[in-house]
């Protein structure tokens, strides 16, 4: 069977490494991106151990795109389920060092108050501002807030959760794009225009299925043929088998940039 990852297509291919477990050697990531072309992308979380493969990869200069998801709601659920909020927010802000403190400029010192508080949103706005300044440093192409989060938003119809994302990425890159997970197209752009926010990537489930496109699978393909959108087609095949079929379905729309394929 043919590897979707070498197969050529029209949209750009992006490694998944969000799973969780250990993540691909250096030798092995090389290979990956070796065999898919130009412009090859991969798709990270904040792992410790992911990150210190990326930096190798950048400092022997193996050309790829990098686009990462914050924050690691993985290890938020984890600290929270063992500590409780307020230390949650403690360790990470502990655990990031220094310099996170420096690149940070300080600021997330001024949400200490609310993690004490158990502020839900203090916490989240200290993880993502720690996070981008691991991952910003590896010259990341786009940053994307995690669906879960902007999900929240957009049903809380908070549209600072938003626009203070954007302004903590423009503040710490000024060559990286900041972008929304989610998973409700339909309602994102519903939103996001109706509260004026700038035109940004989006990464959002698009298959041949309909799994997880919603409001449904004939809304987010008429917002898909907007070639204006620059989505990143997420969940894109049911089985592993159904890649190229995936890959094939998502040529058809101008408005999808690329597609994240397993690594």
């Amino acid at each position: 069977m043919t590897d979707p990852r070498n197969t050529p297509y029209r949209l750009s291919k992006v490694l998944d490494l969000r799973g969780p477990g250990e993540p691909p050697s250096i030798d092995q990531l090389k290979k990956r991106l070796e065999g898919m072309g130009a412009a090859p992308g991969l798709l990270a979380t904040a792992d410790g151990t992911l990150l210190k493969r990326l930096r190798s990869l950048r400092r022997q200069n193996v050309p790829f795109d990098l686009f990462a998801v914050v924050p690691n709601m993985t290890i938020y659920v984890r600290l929270v389920s063992q500590l409780g909020a307020p230390r949650a927010g403690l360790k990470i802000a502990r655990d990031a060092g220094i310099q996170a403190l420096i690149r940070t400029g300080w600021r997330v010192t001024r949400e200490l108050r609310g993690i004490v508080k158990n502020d839900f949103c203090a916490i989240m706005r200290i993880l993502v501002e720690f996070e981008l300044s691991q991952i910003l440093p590896l010259q990341a192409k786009g940053v994307f807030l995690h669906p879960q989060i902007t999900d929240l938003a957009l049903s809380f119809q908070n549209s600072r959760v938003l626009t203070d994302f954007n302004a903590s990425v423009a503040r710490l890159s000024q060559t990286t794009a900041s972008g929304f997970g989610t998973n409700n197209l339909g309602l994102f752009y519903l939103r996001s225009g109706k509260w004026k926010l700038p035109s940004s990537p989006v990464l959002a489930p698009f298959n041949p299925n309909g799994f997880l496109m919603k409001p449904n699978r004939d809304r987010c393909e008429t917002l898909a043929r907007d070639p204006s959108c620059r989505i990143l087609a997420d969940r894109i095949r049911l089985a592993p088998a159904a890649t190229n079929e995936a890959l094939r379905y998502l040529e058809d729309f101008s408005g999808i940039a690329a597609a994240v394929v397993d690594a």
